[in-house]
């Protein structure tokens, strides 16, 4: 009897899945995100590649007769260091600025699915990611491109 009561539960309530990582690539604030980042470490990074080609090329254009040339030399052999040091410290901050992002992007989306899930009247939305979250569901129960088109038309303005 207690089966029969908890399968009867069970048909009224509304349960879909959604492809967390197909939801999140696909998610407009994850591509705007993506593009700013690359942005702006490709600008960084050309600035770096500049200071390093006008190091070399005055490297090559030291007379190594002269009594200053290793001095220079060691001078400029410091700022390639430094410049090393800078790569290292732009791809580490580039690392930070992608956590960053991406705990901004899933806070959106959570929040999204969230209201979706009220306004569309869903019980239970649960994540699959191909980790095991859920092994198995049937596709009628797949939602992920109805969250895709929700979460991009409120990111990008539509009303609820």
């Amino acid at each position: 009897m207690l089966c029969m009561l908890l399968l009867a539960s069970c048909d009224q309530k509304k349960v879909a899945y959604v492809n967390t990582m197909e939801l999140y690539e696909k998610f407009d604030l994850q591509k705007a995100k993506a593009q700013e980042l690359n942005q702006w470490h490709k600008t960084l990074q050309s600035e770096l590649d500049s200071v390093a080609v006008m190091i070399d090329s005055k490297a090559e254009q030291i007379d190594l007769s002269s009594n200053e040339a290793q001095s220079v030399l060691q001078q400029l052999g410091a700022l390639k260091r430094k410049v090393a040091v800078d790569r290292e410290e732009l791809d580490s901050k580039a690392q930070e600025k992608i956590v960053e992002y991406s705990d901004a992007i899933w806070k959106q989306i959570n929040q999204y699915v969230q209201d979706y899930a009220k306004t569309a009247q869903y019980d239970l939305i649960m994540g699959a990611n191909g980790m095991g979250s859920v092994m198995y569901a049937d596709s009628s129960l797949n939602i992920t491109n109805d969250l895709v088109e929700y979460c991009n038309a409120r990111y990008n303005g539509s009303p609820k």
